[in-house]
């Protein structure tokens, strides 16, 4: 991999070419990895029983991608911008047995302008009864407009790093989507979640929350991995 912003690198080589050299550079680190075999009484003796710490109580642990999906309009971003406070101020979310880990939130949005952010977040804010000084553990990048996609926002994650964030909020997934890339394309989506595990890895302190949109139709009788728009990956 050039030593070149990921950024610089996809606008001299183009955005197929940069997705290709970080993948290749994850694929050299993956395999020496795997090629240190290890048993399961191994991974007891380094691990004991001990899970990943939860970031939410129940729902999600720490390196953990948790996807938010419903049709469009309902709320899901007023429902990532509840858990970012709850997680911010270190109170349950929604309900008592939800609790939450006291730290930074990150939300990466390419959707919203960043007035609409800045007015929505202070609302949520006083619905919920916090104090306003909350806020300043709600860090807000606003790609909205500036050409990133889930590949080329990598230099983001190093950076984030130093937050020590416990939960990174991507909104809305279809807009980081590489062009050429389709929401139905199985391997093309399967390289985009194996791309959020490794900024998870990256980071090292936080789940990620996706916001994602419905499938078109009916979803009664969908199974719920089904109802997320696009492959099944």
């Amino acid at each position: 991999m050039p030593k070149e912003d990921i950024n610089d690198f996809a606008a001299k080589h183009g955005p197929d070419a940069a997705r290709r050299a970080l993948v290749d550079g994850a694929d050299a680190a993956v395999l020496a990895e795997l090629s240190k075999f290890r048993s399961a009484f191994d991974l007891l003796k380094q691990h004991g029983e001990r899970k990943r710490d939860p970031i939410i109580n129940g729902l999600a642990r720490r390196g953990e991608v948790v996807n938010i999906v419903a049709p469009p309009k309902v709320g899901k971003t007023w429902f990532a911008y509840n858990a970012a406070l709850s997680i911010a101020s270190g109170t349950p979310f929604l309900i008592e047995e939800w609790g939450c880990s006291e730290g930074v939130v990150v939300i990466i949005d390419n959707e919203l302008h960043e007035e609409t952010i800045g007015a929505r977040l202070p609302f949520v804010c006083r619905r919920m009864g916090l104090d306003s000084e909350y806020l300043k553990r709600v860090i807000v990048v606003n790609v909205r407009g500036k050409g990133l996609n889930i590949d080329t926002i990598a230099p983001l994650m190093t950076e984030l790093k130093a937050f020590e964030p416990k939960l990174v909020i991507l909104d809305a997934l279809y807009r980081f989507l590489p062009k050429g890339v389709a929401e139905n394309d199985n391997s093309a989506m399967t390289g985009v979640y194996n791309t959020l595990d490794r900024y998870a890895e990256i980071i090292g302190t936080a789940a990620f929350m996706i916001i994602h949109h419905t499938s078109k139709g009916a979803q009664g009788e969908k199974e719920i991995m089904d109802v997320g728009a696009g492959a099944g990956s």
